[in-house]
């Protein structure tokens, strides 16, 4: 009789496969952050991006035709609904076993495959969400407009939902005890549709774009895609960093970059031999721990952005209400960073 396999981190084993031992891997990446910022220092001194997307090449008159075709909008809706009930099927109704494929589904193929996907399409995610799907179709039968809800959504809201919601996906996928199993899956699932389509009936389908962390991590990713729109609306091929600097300041983008990147670095952290001993041997129960972990990480790197902004802000002599919004300013180039870290970081699975 064989042993049951054991599951690692993300709930789909290691990813212990580097061709470079640990040394020469930070090595590297020491000597590339270090060339990589004394060369953007003396060579890139002024702006030179298109932050009003005002440039870029329009796309075949066709290709343009095609993505803006309703019929287009709705195959999409369509495969993400496919999508979803076929994740349901194994979710639902299928063994809570390592064969099942839900887990991988969600950790791998939604979570890995949704930020390369992003970078080629753009905002993917909005294009495909089926609550998205759902709370549409329910409002076209109860005839009214998706767009309305029972309130007005407050602008200084931003992506803070989005935000918290980004925290209890990460917390799920790297601290939750069996995140692997069904039940767990299922209970946050749950949590996340309840939260979402409520929320689409009191703001109005504008929510999804306040508090899908899908969403969020999809769009933020998507900026960087060579594929865009300019200022007036029209598909264009664009220069990808001309994208990522169009990412507007809005209340609760810091919060989702910090929680990106705070939760990446966690994840590298935690399988640190001194992690995994000092887990194992303190008392507490694993989870206690991990969310410790989890928290403190993203704590230090939003200190540590913070402290950083608050400095450029100093020797740039930004004025006191230019300096509170610096973080915001330059927020969208910590974005390129935090996207290698996790094409890196997950480039195995």
């Amino acid at each position: 009789m064989t042993a049951a396999p054991t599951l690692l981190a993300h709930g789909v084993g290691g990813r212990q496969d580097l061709p470079i031992t640990l040394p020469q891997l930070v090595v590297a990446a020491a000597l590339t952050l270090v060339v990589t910022f004394v060369a953007l220092g003396l060579l890139w001194r002024e702006p030179r991006l298109d932050r009003d997307a005002t440039g870029g090449r329009p796309v075949p008159h066709r290709l343009a035709r095609l993505v803006d075709a309703p019929g287009f909008r709705w195959a999409l809706r369509g495969l993400g609904l496919l999508a979803a009930a076929w994740f349901c099927l194994g979710l639902l109704g299928g063994p809570d076993t390592a064969d099942n494929p839900t887990a991988g589904a969600l950790y791998v193929l939604l979570w890995v495959g949704l930020a390369p996907l992003s970078l080629l399409l753009g905002p993917i995610w909005r294009a495909v969400n089926p609550l998205r799907t759902v709370h549409l179709l329910a409002a076209l039968a109860a005839r009214r407009d998706p767009n309305r809800g029972l309130r007005e959504l407050p602008d200084s809201v931003g992506w803070w939902p989005a935000a918290a919601t980004l925290f209890g996906f990460v917390w799920l996928e790297l601290v939750a005890p069996d995140r692997a199993t069904l039940p767990v899956i299922t209970a946050w699932l749950t949590g996340y549709a309840v939260v979402l389509l409520a929320g689409a009936v009191l703001f109005g389908a504008g929510w999804f774009d306040h508090a899908d962390p899908f969403e969020a991590y999809s769009t933020v990713i998507g900026h960087l895609a060579p594929l865009g729109r300019a200022a007036d609306g029209v598909l264009v091929w664009r220069n990808p960093l001309d994208g990522i600097a169009g990412l507007r300041p809005r209340p609760g983008l810091v919060a989702v970059v910090i929680v990106l990147l705070g939760s990446t670095m966690y994840d590298s952290l935690s399988n640190a031999p001194g992690w995994l001993r000092f887990s194992q041997e303190n008392g507490l129960h694993p989870a206690v721990t991990g969310s410790a972990g989890l928290s403190l990480v993203i704590a230090a790197v939003a200190v540590a952005y913070l402290a950083a902004t608050g400095a450029a802000a100093h020797i740039g002599r930004a004025e006191a209400t230019d300096a509170r919004q610096v973080p915001g300013e330059i927020a969208h180039s910590i974005v390129p960073i935090a996207v290698g870290y996790v094409v890196a970081h997950y480039y195995s699975l």
